[in-house]
């Protein structure tokens, strides 16, 4: 039995099918996984209504998940995770959508800390070490509305104004307003395939403790967002993402409650390309989150019967939408590196290119004809020979943040051989490799 096909209900606006689709996808979050593990663990162990139908079929479910996931990645798969943003959804999003009661302490977040991030031009330095995707955005940020963080106080009055009626409070380009929220950019950047934005998110009415949970130490807060863009290019048709394309940009953004009523964070919208853009218009339609409230809905297990009562998270929605236009620089903007290596064994195993953009690098592996590409997997590693750290969860995708990565050794690995020699064991990467090659970026 599928994963995705074991439950049939509906998780507030989001489909028990698609949350089958986020487990399966959540798997690739390999550098996450002993937290996955734990929760996984602590899921499988709650418990479930009374059918023993249901807990065996979801007990199978979740044994091929764990199991099978990332052996069962298809090749045209590599490509997709790089703009899907499930990936980087934590294991305590998981659990809301598996619909499984969250229960534990809700701390308040320290009002203390809101006198500690300036709001012009240095959210990015703030964050920038602590999300799941690291990077000198500081360095190559444009930090924008300087004037406009100025105006936010008499944009955030002005909203009081006129959140009865809903109308748009618009003071200017980077600080947008509509019923309650009002949305801050204050710097941006991006690489050949992202765009990174420093955001200050202000809710008059306060946001609900739930979201403000106390969380263990290192780790940020999140919030959930539904997105929508469109990428621009001269003499070339624009890109669209949205619900609708089934490409949506951002899911998720990474940061910390400062107060009751402001989140700042870092976000991090994923493209197919950015090469040569000039423009993005990137509008968010609504910010939500789970709460630890639950009511019950209806389900049953796909192709049976028999029905039962399950649990769902009660879900706090703000609608917006908020909009906004970035203005790329088509060529200084994208600092993409290619490396044509093109090298591979006698076996027919090889790599045929190392991409480097300012916050990530990856490698193109070769196959011989007939293997099944998803029993592999590249692991690259710095000029020490210490593997590098995913960038944002997505498998591939390795982040340069903090490394030297001038000289790099590209390792295509059997999956289970990796995962054996991923932590302590990593300088025995090499010589377990099926194919490996040091390249040199200086």
């Amino acid at each position: 039995m599928r994963a995705q096909s074991a439950v049939s209900c509906t998780v507030g606006r989001i489909s028990c099918a698609a949350v089958g689709k986020w487990r399966c996808k959540l798997m690739k979050k390999l550098d996450g996984d002993v937290q996955l593990n734990k929760e996984l663990h602590r899921i499988c162990n709650l418990d479930l209504p009374e059918s023993e139908l249901l807990r065996g079929k979801l007990n199978t479910a979740y044994r091929q998940i764990y199991e099978k996931a990332e052996i069962e990645r298809k090749a045209g798969e590599r490509k997709k995770m790089k703009t899907n943003r499930f990936s980087i959804i934590k294991p305590a999003a998981i659990a809301a959508g598996l619909m499984i009661i969250v229960l534990g302490g809700v701390g308040v977040a320290n009002p203390a800390l809101a006198a500690e991030i300036p709001i012009i031009g240095k959210i990015f330095a703030y964050l920038e070490e602590k999300v799941s995707y690291p990077g000198n955005y500081s360095e190559n940020a444009f930090t924008v509305g300087i004037q406009d963080q100025e105006n936010v106080s008499e944009t955030y009055e002005g909203a009081e104004n006129n959140s009865e009626t809903g109308n748009d409070v618009r003071e200017n380009g980077f600080v947008q307003s509509k019923n309650g929220i009002t949305v801050a950019v204050t710097e941006f950047s991006r690489d050949n395939g992202k765009l990174y934005m420093a955001l200050r998110i202000t809710n008059e009415e306060g946001f609900p403790e739930d979201f403000m949970e106390k969380r263990p130490e290192g780790q940020l807060s999140h919030l959930q967002c539904n997105s929508s863009a469109v990428v621009h290019w001269d003499g070339k048709e624009d890109a669209s993402y949205s619900e609708g394309e089934g490409n949506i940009p951002l899911y998720d953004i990474e940061g910390e409650f400062q107060d009751e009523h402001t989140f700042v964070g870092i976000a991090m919208a994923e493209f197919d390309d950015l090469a040569g853009s000039t423009g993005i218009d990137f509008t968010f339609h609504s910010f939500y989150g789970f709460l630890t409230s639950t009511h019950e809905v209806m389900g049953h297990v796909a192709g049976e019967a028999e029905t039962f009562m399950i649990p769902e998270h009660d879900m706090k929605i703000y609608e917006g939408s908020w909009s906004f236009n970035f203005a790329l620089d088509a060529e200084s903007a994208d600092q993409t590196e290619e490396i044509i290596v093109d090298q591979k064994n006698g076996e027919g195993f090889g790599i045929s290119k190392v991409v480097r953009s300012a916050y990530e690098i990856t490698a193109e592996p070769v196959f011989p004809e007939g293997v099944n590409k998803a029993d592999y997997i590249v692991s690259i590693l710095d000029i020490d020979g210490k593997p590098l750290e995913s960038h944002g969860g997505t498998v591939e995708q390795y982040a340069t943040y903090g490394r030297n990565t001038d000289t790099v050794t590209i390792c295509l690995m059997k999956f289970e051989t990796w995962l054996e020699y991923k932590g302590e064991n990593a300088d025995k990467q090499t010589e377990n490799a099926v194919f490996s090659v040091r390249v040199d970026l200086k």
